[in-house]
């Protein structure tokens, strides 16, 4: 996207108080956990995301993709977020997974207007973070 299609879909957003959901990554003292959010003004509703690759998670046993959070969430407030855990940072760059991290994300507003995004991450940025264990 251009930088005018971003800055117009923010105003948008902030006019007519649209829902605005992402998924992002937290790195918290050498933890990284995936967060799904709405930083609409808005409910969201039938929210659906695809991540283009499975997302492997604590210590490898998990297929954090595949939760509930991510394929069933009916209903999300403005402003509310949730969070799961994923791994250690130690132990998901150990494994050598993904870094580069694709997906999209569907919701609708409480109107049924249809919204969709892509976004992507590159974990490679929590790799040279130091924390205190």
């Amino acid at each position: 996207m251009s930088w005018f299609t971003d800055r117009l879909e923010s105003l948008t957003i902030l006019l007519f108080k649209q829902p605005d959901v992402i998924v992002d990554f937290v790195f918290n003292n050498g933890q990284l956990h995936v967060v799904l959010a709405n930083q609409g003004k808005s409910p969201a509703q039938h929210i659906r995301v695809k991540f283009h690759q499975p997302l492997n998670g604590v210590d490898g046993r998990k297929v954090v993709s595949e939760q509930a959070l991510f394929h069933s969430t009916e209903y999300l407030p403005a402003g509310k977020q949730i969070s799961t855990f994923l791994d250690t940072t130690q132990a998901y760059f150990a494994r050598e997974e993904a870094l580069l991290i694709s997906l999209t994300v569907g919701f609708e507003d409480r109107f049924g207007r249809h919204y969709q995004r892509d976004i992507s991450h590159n974990l490679a940025i929590y790799k040279d973070i130091g924390y205190l264990q």
